[in-house]
């Protein structure tokens, strides 16, 4: 099971991406590295995780975007 996150980044910079359980717990911490500018599709392996919902929080530069997903 994967998670594709497409992401338009503004420019290159260091991105973490984390990813939280339904009681607010980080999970796991499944990117965290440089990116280039533009167009980006971000690859979350998610096998192991349980079947639920989940927050993932992507920074970049201090700036926070928050998605949920849930996990079959």
């Amino acid at each position: 099971d994967f998670l594709v996150i497409p992401m338009v980044i503004p420019s290159q910079g260091d991105l973490v991406i984390t990813l939280y359980d339904s009681q607010g717990q980080s999970v796991e911490i499944p990117f965290s590295g440089n990116v280039e500018k533009g167009l980006q599709f971000i690859t979350i392996d998610t096998q192991r995780l349980t079947s639920g919902l989940y927050v993932c929080k992507a920074e970049l530069d201090g700036k926070k975007i928050i998605t949920k997903f849930f996990k079959k």
